[in-house]
Order: C-alpha cells, then structure tokens, then sequence
C-alpha cells in the first residue's frame, strides 16, 4: 500500500516558468519518510488562460499515479469562495475537503459527506494545519516548508510534511492528501 505510512512528503516540482510568475500545470512528488518516491501527481486542467485569470478560484482535475496505474482523482470545481476538493477512487467517492469562507479551516467528509477531520491554521500565518478528529483530537500535522527565494532560485521545489496517526485508514490517508494538495494551492499557488 503507498498510505501505510505515518509520514509523507510531498514534493511541488517547481520549474523555471513558474519562477518567472507564470502559472503552469501543477506537479507533485509523494515521499515516505524514508524519501522513497511513492506516488506521483500530475495535473490534467485545461486552459492557460483559466490558470492566469482565474488563479484560486479556478477548477482542476489531478491524477494521483502509483506507479503507472490511477490511484485517486482530485478534482476542484470552480468557486468564488468556500473552496472545495472531492477525492475519487476506482469505487467512487472518497470525501472531499471544503475550506471555510473566512478562516483558515477546512471541514474533512468522508464519502457519506459526514465531516471527520476539521484542519486549522493560524489565520494569519498558515504554514502549519493541525488536523484533529472530531472529537478533538489531534491526529496528525501539515507543514509547508520552502526554502528562502535565494535557495529556491537554486533548488526549485517547495515541501509539505504530513505526520498522521498510523492507525488512520487508507482511505483517511487518501483524503488527507487531497487536503495538502487544497491547501497547496489556495495558500501558495
């Protein structure tokens, strides 16, 4: 299994077009704790235009591969607030992730669209999202970690870390990875 582990890294593979300011399909690396690469993401949306005008607010569709087959399927439909990410596998509906429309919160469902995570952040530094069942208890940690823009102009990749509880199900695992990739791209992109 690629989730069986309690911490992943994932890897935005930057390039020199979008160093230039420029918006570009997006693309991740998925590591285990031990920097082995485990998946790979790939972002299918259409449309540079889209990408330049309509900047967070925009729909995407990623592909998450393990190896060359489909694992799950991100997909984020156009919104002008309270963002959304639906999480899909090969049976069908995952979850999703809705972002609050003022907070730095995000509400985590599972398939039957019952909430089961809430992830927060500062609302004025998020870099760190602590996620917590709900029953309030804290079950894992998102960290965003990029390099200074001198290293990054020399090494072009920004990272998050995930911790989770290891007894978390697959499935959880699926969705939680969506939620970096949402938060990736509302707070950073």
């Amino acid at each position: 299994m690629a989730l069986e582990n309690e911490q992943l890294i994932l890897v935005d593979k930057l390039n020199k077009v979008e160093l230039s300011g420029f918006a570009r399909l997006n693309e991740y690396l998925v590591k285990n704790g031990e920097g082995e690469q485990i998946l790979r993401i790939e972002e299918r949306s259409k449309g540079l235009s889209t990408r330049l005008l309509s900047s967070v607010r925009r729909s995407f569709e990623m592909v998450v591969f393990q190896g060359n087959r489909e694992y799950i399927r991100l997909q984020k439909p156009f919104r002008l607030t309270n963002h959304k990410l639906d999480i899909h596998d090969d049976y069908g509906l995952l979850g999703s992730i809705e972002k609050s429309f003022i907070e730095n919160r995000y509400i985590v469902r599972d398939k039957d669209q019952e909430p089961c995570f809430e992830l927060s952040s500062s609302i004025v530094w998020a870099r760190s999202f602590n996620i917590e069942n709900m029953s309030r208890e804290e079950v894992g940690v998102i960290e965003k970690k990029w390099p200074d823009n001198i290293k990054r102009l020399v090494k072009s990749d920004n990272f998050f870390g995930m911790k989770i509880d290891r007894e978390l199900s697959v499935e959880n695992k699926k969705i939680l990875l969506g939620a970096i990739i949402l938060i990736d791209f509302i707070h950073f992109n």
